[in-house]
């Protein structure tokens, strides 16, 4: 019989035979770590295992799926000391069954590697956080790096909620291949990703919040100087869903570009209440899209933090406009490589641009005062913006 063709749930009682007799601790570490790390654990005993206990170790456990949390929770991973885990998947809390499982990859030089074989199949180089399960999560911080070199899921499928990626330090790197990365899929709700402190996040395709049908109150996160996520095309609440959001905050940066069609470099279905949040953060698409940035503003699918509350931004909230010279273009982000792009903010708590910056963003005045200001006033939310710890 193939593994094809075993039930789902034959697979789960077969964990839940074994659960009463789960002790934890301590499993496997470096040459030894298996493939499938889910023997399960406890809150105050879960199942451990470490990559580069005493120096770096690279472990390729080849043409397979690497699973923390096949079909049960509490399972902890650890990449250290400069060390590689290498597979063809890798899949975080895969049944809905396996939750609470957590890894983390930290230290310059530590690494996982998802896709190493052949990124072109569709088979090879998916990354899952939270496939049906709910309240796992990955963190790559300090000088790591993750790389899946096809797709990346957030809450992948219905019922996998509150799954959480955070990619955190300077030096911190991580990339995700040409299918793009979904957060909020199929009907995943609150599920996270947070890109802080001086992290970079490269995105081959498109970014999508609340993707394949939609979930909902699915949040990303870019805060601190440096802190850049970089896509082909970003959409939020485009395919479904209500509640998503994108907080941009305390100098980090989106960044947009060589997409196919510029009128499809950034959607935003404000009508079903999914907004991108402005806290003193950029958006940066490549080429002219102030009139994509006009009718974003017009649609009110901007907010901005007025000390206590989201509220919908007009055109005297923001400053946007086109920037053709790299050296405009720094003084008014502080971000190098943005010449030929078009870079909005929020005005409040952005610096006063340099005087060479002015008639780029005089041709934005004049756009702007010549559109109708129908702006459809949503409710705000009383959620602050996001802290960094």
């Amino acid at each position: 019989m193939t593994f094809q063709k075993v039930s789902r749930f034959a697979v789960l009682a077969l964990f839940a035979s074994a659960a009463p007799s789960l002790h934890a601790g301590l499993l496997a570490t470096d040459e030894n770590l298996p493939a499938s790390m889910s023997w399960g654990g406890t809150e105050d005993d879960p199942a451990i295992y470490i990559l580069g206990t005493e120096g770096a170790v690279t472990r390729d456990i080849g043409a397979t799926y690497a699973y923390v949390g096949f079909g049960s929770s509490y399972n902890q991973l650890t990449i250290q000391s400069g060390s590689t885990l290498i597979g063809n998947q890798g899949v975080v809390g895969y049944f809905d069954t396996s939750t609470h499982n957590t890894v983390r990859v930290t230290g310059p030089g530590s690494s996982w590697i998802v896709g190493d074989s052949n990124p072109a199949t569709t088979t090879d180089g998916w990354f899952e956080v939270g496939s049906y399960g709910s309240h796992n999560q990955v963190t790559v911080e300090n000088g790591a790096h993750l790389s899946a070199q096809l797709v990346g899921y957030i809450g992948k499928a219905n019922g996998a909620n509150y799954n959480s990626l955070r990619v955190i330090g300077s030096g911190t790197t991580m990339t995700v291949g040409f299918m793009g990365l979904n957060l909020g899929s199929s009907a995943g709700h609150y599920n996270t990703l947070h890109v802080g402190d001086g992290a970079t996040l490269t995105v081959d395709g498109s970014f999508h919040l609340a993707s394949y049908g939609g979930g909902d109150h699915n949040a990303a996160f870019v805060y601190g100087p440096g802190s850049i996520i970089s896509m082909t095309q970003l959409a939020v609440g485009v395919s479904g869903g209500t509640g998503n959001s994108l907080t941009l905050q305390d100098g980090g940066l989106v960044r947009i570009s060589d997409y196919w069609n510029i009128n499809y470099a950034l959607k935003v279905d404000s009508d079903t209440d999914n907004f991108i949040n402005f806290a003193d953060g950029f958006i940066a698409i490549e080429g002219d899209a102030t009139h994509i940035i006009a009718d974003l503003i017009d649609d009110g699918a901007f907010r901005i933090w007025d000390g206590s509350t989201w509220k919908i931004a007009g055109l005297d909230d923001m400053l946007f406009g086109y920037f053709a010279d790299d050296a405009d273009a720094f003084a008014f982000s502080s971000y190098s490589d943005l010449g030929g792009y078009t870079i909005v903010t929020n005005l409040a708590g952005t610096a006063i641009p340099e005087p060479s910056t002015y008639a780029a963003l005089a041709g934005c005045a004049v756009l702007g005062l010549a559109i109708v200001r129908r702006y459809r006033r949503k409710s705000g939310s009383s959620d602050a913006p996001q802290t960094r710890n």
